[in-house]
């Protein structure tokens, strides 16, 4: 009961286990599970214990005869299990198929006309086990009516160590193939035409326009793979499960992104006007990248795929409530979560960065260059905030890059995840800035333009 009162919600929190459902020895340890009636609906919790009394996991799962298949979703299944969790917990470990320690997981099972039981589950939604081992990976399994144990699923996990075998999926559009292990994970455009290929990347889920030459898509695929390692080994952070998009037609492109964040058609021309040369944007959990032609010789694609992933990074630690906000929000208004100077300059240092451990260039020569392009503009950073003040200004990117590189560089670059995170938390920008950096915003102002004019 102690584990159960630091994982879940006191409005589903039972008074005791006296009244469970029953108790069982397990190679796993002792299973005990009880109900809970939700929305008419039997919710079933169970957890492992040890010998010693030591909690090993708490599983939640809903068992159904028929299924609404869009709930049924690893991406689905948090909407309807999430009310039950305390906040996520976050730095936690990567979860390998059959591990009962990586706790607590949620679960939809349903029942198939040939007997066999279909499984999808999201690892942590709530917070971590008692040993500090957790998760945020997606699972699909296919339990066969004469192998129901946890050893013979036929699961596949998108992690390196995981089988890459789909259980057969009840959302096949006979017009899209996904190059994730998550094909259920993510919406897709109805209208996008897709070709499959292996998964490098586990939580990445691809959908390429047929205008998308193979060679493209590889770079595209490795480079957003080793951006996701280079974030993850710089910051500490989970992963999230990303939909990335890429056409090399933009109205495609259009397209694709209007259906899956669900706009209408009357908002057509202004993003189409998007795309060109290379042209990539980010929403919460989703890419969207056009290839234009000549792309890979107008600039390094690894920075764009590096700094576009680390925008990704910023609005899962802000939360989909706040990024949906940002990503509407005007041109010329401050963002919630932050000033925009900040917001690129940070993914721009973060691209180079990944860039320039890939190349083998320093990074105090990656800095040099920067600091050397950035001496021809004049602006400011607080004429920098707002979406529309960062575009007028000419180089902005690099401006921001070494602004957000002096602000980190003596206290660590994971101090830009706090700050997300804190804003994430409900903190005003300016409160979670001084929080996270240690200064605030007027005070780091000055002192940048004192290290600007002394050649940065």
């Amino acid at each position: 009961m102690a584990f159960a009162r630091r994982v879940l919600l006191p409005t589903f929190l039972p008074d005791s286990l006296a009244e469970n459902t029953g108790s069982t020895e397990t190679p796993y340890g002792l299973q005990t599970t009880y109900q809970v009636e939700v929305e008419g609906r039997t919710f079933t919790f169970e957890s492992y214990t040890s010998e010693s009394g030591e909690v090993l996991s708490l599983d939640i799962y809903l068992i159904e005869s028929s299924i609404d298949v869009a709930a049924a979703t690893p991406e689905g299944i948090p909407d309807v299990f999430a009310r039950f969790f305390q906040p996520i917990e976050p730095g936690t470990s990567e979860w390998i198929a059959g591990n009962f320690q990586g706790a607590p997981s949620v679960e939809i099972w349903w029942d198939n006309q040939d007997g066999s039981r279909e499984f999808r589950s999201t690892i942590r939604v709530g917070t971590t086990a008692p040993d500090g081992v957790g998760n945020n990976l997606l699972a699909a399994c296919l339990i066969f009516p004469d192998s129901p144990s946890i050893e013979n699923k036929s699961c596949f996990v998108p992690g390196p160590e995981a089988s890459a075998q789909s259980p057969p999926s009840q959302q096949t559009n006979p017009q899209q193939e996904s190059e994730s292990a998550t094909t259920e994970a993510q919406s897709q455009p109805g209208n996008a035409e897709q070709t499959a290929s292996e998964n490098l990347s586990p939580g990445f889920n691809f959908t390429f326009g047929t205008s998308v030459p193979e060679t493209d898509r590889k770079i595209i695929r490795e480079g957003l793979e080793y951006a996701r390692i280079f974030v993850n080994q710089r910051f500490g952070v989970d992963s999230p499960p990303t939909s990335v998009f890429v056409s090399a037609n933009p109205g495609e492109l259009t397209d694709m992104y209007m259906s899956y964040f669900g706009i209408g058609t009357q908002a057509r021309n202004s993003i189409i006007g998007r795309w060109q040369g290379l042209s990539a944007e980010a929403g919460f959990r989703s890419i969207f990248i056009f290839p234009g032609p000549g792309w890979r010789d107008q600039r390094d694609p690894q920075i764009v795929l590096a700094h576009e992933y680390f925008h990704v990074i910023q609005y899962d630690l802000i939360g989909q409530p706040l990024a949906d906000i940002a990503r509407t929000t005007p041109p010329p208004q401050l963002r919630v979560y932050g000033p925009n100077w900040l917001i690129e300059g940070s993914a721009e240092l973060i691209g180079r960065l990944a860039a320039a451990q890939l190349s083998g260039q320093s990074q105090a020569g990656m800095l040099a260059q920067q600091a050397s392009e950035a001496k021809s503009s004049i602006a400011n950073l607080q004429s920098m905030e707002t979406p529309a003040g960062f575009q007028t200004v000419n180089p902005s990117y690099q401006l921001g890059l070494l602004a957000s590189n002096r602000l980190t560089s003596s206290i660590g670059l994971e101090t830009l995840a706090t700050y997300y995170r804190l804003i994430g938390g409900g903190m005003e920008w300016k409160s979670a800035f001084e929080e996270a950096f240690g200064i605030s915003p007027d005070t780091f102002y000055t002192e940048f333009a004192d290290f600007r004019a002394n050649g940065f």
